[in-house]
């Protein structure tokens, strides 16, 4: 019989082991899309998605604790190559013009999950003593799903044309995905014809990509987006939102619906983000999004000082709650995996993107580790903090993070390349 403490530390090795395995997954995402190709990872991929949740299913009649921890490696691993390989072979497939809303597809169905998790995690549904295994591996009907679709999808052109050289290959699938002769496609083959030309002699290692000064910047901005999603603390709203609803008076029950409600409006947010991305400015976007974060996780501990001071209080604490949710749907969310695609060529992209994501969960890690801890030294006074974070994050996009809008990649370059010269003189 294990003792409370041994429990604890048990308990802290099932729950971040997951981290783990997405920092693995996301280091290696970049160099398998380069080397077997981005349609052939995602198949991969959901094959380790499979595998795991048969782990999961199969943990509790194997009486292995030690099964749990496996599966959930593999579901860190699986979730660290698809939050990488997934927007990038969105945006390398579709038409420039819907470039927005599908990069933002990507959280539109993480947040769906988290809901229906949130869901089906309820005591009288599958969070019990009787179905968890259930629950752990109820995530394998929507990969199966996936699977089957991929299995009659393209593999990425500019893959074909611009790192493999796979000319003839190349235009096939092209003319696949848009239903046309490769003949009428002008905008789409000059692009990557004039890509190929600029990545043509370059082989995009990590430590290339970390050497050159020009596509450096491109990746530090992507690093600082992807810091500043988790820094900014949703996952500690999120994840945490049961017990800071118990926290402010709500019963167990109230607190549970209040959680849901919280993923409801994540939700709301991720739709009403698939039109806005495609029509508005991403760069304007997402600085609307850090500005009410900000102001949300500020307001967010005022009430929560001074509830004391009047029952009412409980209500504006989730009002605000909400509200900071509501604030990351429409920027912070969905926008750092598809402007990190859009500000990459080709042949830095996948190893550009597999560190954004690496610094995401990196940044992940560091929040679910330090925030009980912090909650538990600082109490409400720990969104500060967060807060703080959020508002350096703002400076510096202000700053430095160009417009991607209807902008391609070749001409993104261009703004780095001055601004590297200007660091220079």
């Amino acid at each position: 019989m294990l003792s409370k403490s041994h429990l604890n530390i048990l308990w802290s090795c099932v729950v971040s082991v997951f981290l783990v395995g997405a920092i693995i997954g996301s280091c290696c995402a970049g160099w398998t899309a380069n080397k077997i190709g981005r349609r052939p990872t995602l198949l991969l991929n959901s094959a380790i998605g499979l595998v795991s949740a048969a782990v999961f299913a199969v943990a509790r009649v194997a009486c292995s604790v030690e099964m749990i921890i496996l599966g959930r490696l593999l579901v860190g691993v699986f979730s660290g190559i698809g939050s990488s390989v997934g927007p990038l072979y969105m945006m390398e497939t579709g038409p420039s013009h819907l470039r927005g809303a599908l990069g933002v597809l990507q959280q539109l169905g993480l947040c769906v999950g988290i809901l229906i998790a949130q869901i089906l995690g309820q005591k009288d549904i599958l969070g019990n003593t009787t179905n968890w295994p259930i629950l752990l591996s109820a995530y394998s009907c929507f990969i199966a799903i996936g699977l089957l679709t991929l299995l009659f999808c393209p593999e990425s052109p500019a893959y074909l044309y611009i790192r493999m050289g796979e000319y003839n290959k190349a235009f096939k699938e092209l003319e696949k995905l848009r239903g046309y002769s490769a003949t009428l496609l002008h905008s789409d083959v000059l692009l990557l014809r004039t890509e190929r030309k600029m990545n043509e002699s370059c082989s995009w290692t990590i430590m290339k990509v970390l050497k050159d000064p020009l596509v450096r910047k491109s990746l530090f901005a992507v690093c600082i987006m992807h810091l500043g999603q988790q820094l900014c603390g949703i996952n500690a709203v999120i994840y945490y939102s049961t017990s800071t609803f118990l926290k402010i008076g709500m019963s167990s029950t109230q607190s549970q619906y209040g959680s849901i409600g919280t993923g409801l409006a994540n939700v709301v947010m991720a739709f009403v983000s698939v039109p806005l991305v495609n029509s508005c400015q991403r760069r304007n976007l997402i600085l609307v999004s850090i500005c009410s974060v900000a102001c949300s996780l500020v307001l967010l501990t005022i009430s929560m000082a001074l509830q004391s001071l009047s029952p009412a209080l409980s209500y504006v604490i989730i009002i605000f709650s909400l509200c900071f949710v509501l604030g990351y749907g429409i920027g912070l969310g969905p926008l750092p995996f598809m402007i990190g695609s859009e500000l990459f060529q080709q042949g830095p992209r996948a190893t550009g993107m597999g560190l954004g994501c690496l610094a995401n969960w990196l940044a992940n890690f560091i929040v679910a580790l330090t925030f009980p801890l912090l909650q538990q030294l600082l109490d409400q006074y720990v969104f500060l903090i967060f807060a703080t974070f959020t508002v350096f994050l703002g400076i510096y996009l202000y700053k430095y993070l160009p417009e991607t809008k209807n902008i391609n990649p070749v001409d993104l370059s261009s703004f780095f390349y001055s601004s590297v010269s200007e660091d220079q003189v």
